[in-house]
């Protein structure tokens, strides 16, 4: 498929960059990996990361941008493989400093902590990922980290308030012209609102809206 031969791609682009990932054979391998980072992690708090030095080098700023890119595909084709390169942007993000797409790699991180059992571990991450995109207005990958981290955020917080951040992910997502992040965005939201309790009227409203917006912009449409 074309997603498949741009993922393809994209991994020939990162070896090109010197980034060669890792193929584990089995999910105990990929659980290792992410035993290993989850160790390194604990002996840096939320000041340290935020306050961490900065990425300089330019072959790794456009590396950790591919990885970022290929990140959702892989989400949508190869789930299992996931899991490998966000654990290479936050390899690249410790060993040689921070970028605004570090956010990217902390809030998959912490996502995939919460759908394995450590909730407040993966909330910890979901949040620094929104504070690092505060902190460097990220608005490119703004979208993404919202969408992301909601899903975790609402493991915590009451889900009639976390899901509104979808509103505020779809808008930044637009802003920054990502039209695939402000879909969705609007397909999480109204898919949450489904079991937050809002009456049925108001919700076939807004999945109205929503799906006016996706089919006018050539995304997946709700069904």
């Amino acid at each position: 498929s074309l997603m498949n031969e741009a993922i393809e791609k994209g991994f020939w682009v990162l070896s090109m960059l010197g980034i060669n990932l890792p193929r584990p054979s089995s999910t105990d391998e990929i659980l290792s990996l992410i035993e290993e980072t989850r160790s390194t992690l604990r002996g840096l708090s939320d000041g340290a990361l935020l306050n961490y030095k900065l990425m300089t080098d330019s072959t790794k700023i456009m590396a950790m941008k591919f990885l970022s890119r290929i990140e959702m595909s892989l989400v949508m084709t190869s789930c299992d493989f996931t899991p490998i390169v966000m654990l290479q942007m936050l390899k690249l993000s410790l060993e040689h400093g921070i970028t605004p797409i570090s956010a990217v790699g902390f809030v998959y991180f912490g996502s995939v902590l919460v759908s394995i059992g450590h909730i407040e571990e993966g909330y910890r991450y979901v949040k620094l990922a929104k504070k690092l995109v505060s902190q460097f207005d990220a608005k490119e990958v703004a979208g993404e980290v919202i969408a992301i981290s909601t899903q975790a955020i609402g493991y915590i917080e009451p889900m009639q308030s976390a899901i509104e951040f979808h509103v505020l992910g779809h808008k930044s997502a637009l802003e920054a012209g990502d039209i695939g992040f402000a879909s969705m965005n609007c397909s999480l939201y109204i898919s949450n609102l489904l079991w937050s309790g809002l009456n049925l009227n108001q919700v076939q409203k807004e999945f109205d809206k929503a799906h006016s917006f996706m089919e006018q912009h050539s995304t997946w449409s709700l069904q």
